[in-house]
C-alpha cells in the first residue's frame, strides 16, 4: 500500500470539490471501516516487482505466513521463512509452489484453524491445480531449516481494546484569520458540535483517532495546513505514528466523530469480527 503526499491529497480534494473524506490508514493498524471494505486482506513483503512478477509455481520462492487473531482481528502476516518463527499458538501456511502446507499450532483457535484453511485454499485455487495441500513432512522441516524443536511457545498476549471516551476529546481550531497561522486549544472534556466555526478547520483528538474538520469557509491555506499540524500534534504528545486520522467536510457524517461530538456513544473500535485474508 502505498501513501499518497500531501501536495497531491489537496491536489484530488480541489480537483473534487472538497467532497471526499480523506482517511490515513497504516499497515497492521486498520481502522474497522478500512476493513469492511475487502473480503480478504494478505500481507507481503516486497513491492513493485513482486506485485507485478509472474512466475511459475515450480519457481516460486517459498514464503511463510503466520496466521494469528487478537481482539481487532484475524491476520495473515508474512514471516521469514524459518522454523524459529513458528510457534505453538498459532497457525501457519507456507507456500511452497507446487506444495501448500498448513502448520497448526497445539493452541491455535479455532478462528486462526479456519482461516489458515481459507488462506491454502485460496493459494491453491490460485494455481489453477498446479498445486496441492500437503501435511508438514521432511521436505516442510527442509525449506524451514529446522525441525519441530525449534517451535516457540504460545504468545497469546492480544491488543488493548480501545474504545471513544466522550466526557474526554479535545478540541484545536486551525485558523488563519489574523494573517497568520495559529493553532490553539478550544476544548476538552465534553465538545459539542456548536464549538465548531464553519470558518476554520478543527483538530479533534477522539482518543482513538484524529479528526480533522473543514468548515465550508474555511481557507485553501487552513485547509493544506491540516495534516501537517495534526502530524506535529501526535508527535508532540507522544501518540502512535499510526494513530488513524480523517478528514471530514462540515455536513458529513461520521459515527466515531458523531460520539464524540454529541456525547452519547461509547464506541468499541476494535473488534474480531474483521477477518484479514
Amino acid at each position: 500500500m502505498r501513501s499518497v503526499s500531501l501536495p497531491t491529497r489537496v491536489e484530488l480534494d480541489d480537483l473534487l470539490d472538497d467532497g471526499p473524506v480523506q482517511h490515513r490508514e497504516t499497515q497492521g493498524n486498520e481502522s474497522p471501516l478500512f476493513q469492511s471494505y475487502f473480503s480478504g486482506i494478505q500481507y507481503l513483503q516486497g513491492g513493485i516487482a513482486s506485485g507485478f512478477r509472474t512466475v511459475k509455481p515450480e519457481e516460486y520462492k517459498p514464503r511463510l505466513f503466520q496466521v494469528r487473531r487478537t481482539k481487532k482481528s484475524v491476520r495473515a502476516f508474512e514471516v521469514p521463512v524459518k522454523a524459529s518463527s513458528l510457534n505453538k499458538g498459532d497457525t501457519f501456511v507456507l507456500d511452497a509452489g507446487l506444495k501448500i502446507y498448513t502448520f497448526i499450532g497445539e493452541e491455535s483457535n479455532a478462528f486462526e484453524k479456519m482461516k489458515g484453511g481459507a488462506l491454502a485454499h485460496n493459494l491453491i485455487s490460485a494455481r489453477q491445480g498446479k498445486a496441492k495441500r500437503a501435511e508438514p513432512d521432511a521436505d516442510f522441516w527442509k525449506l524451514l531449516g529446522g525441525s519441530d524443536k525449534d517451535v516457540g511457545p504460545a504468545n497469546h498476549n492480544e491488543e488493548e481494546e480501545k474504545s471513544v471516551d466522550p466526557e474526554n476529546c479535545t478540541l484545536f481550531r486551525l485558523s488563519d484569520a489574523s494573517g497568520h497561522t495559529t493553532f490553539t486549544k478550544e476544548a476538552s472534556g465534553k465538545i459539542s458540535l456548536t464549538m465548531f466555526d464553519t470558518n476554520d478547520v478543527f483538530i479533534l483528538d477522539a482518543n482513538v483517532e484524529l479528526f480533522i474538520w473543514v468548515g465550508k469557509g474555511a481557507t485553501k491555506n487552513e485547509k493544506s495546513q491540516a495534516f501537517k499540524h495534526a502530524d506535529e500534534y501526535i508527535k508532540k504528545e507522544g501518540r502512535p505514528a499510526t494513530l488513524p486520522i480523517t478528514q471530514i467536510n462540515e455536513g458529513q457524517v461520521n459515527l466515531v466523530f458523531a460520539g464524540c461530538v454529541n456525547g452519547k456513544l461509547s464506541l468499541t473500535v476494535c473488534t474480531s469480527t474483521n477477518l484479514l485474508f
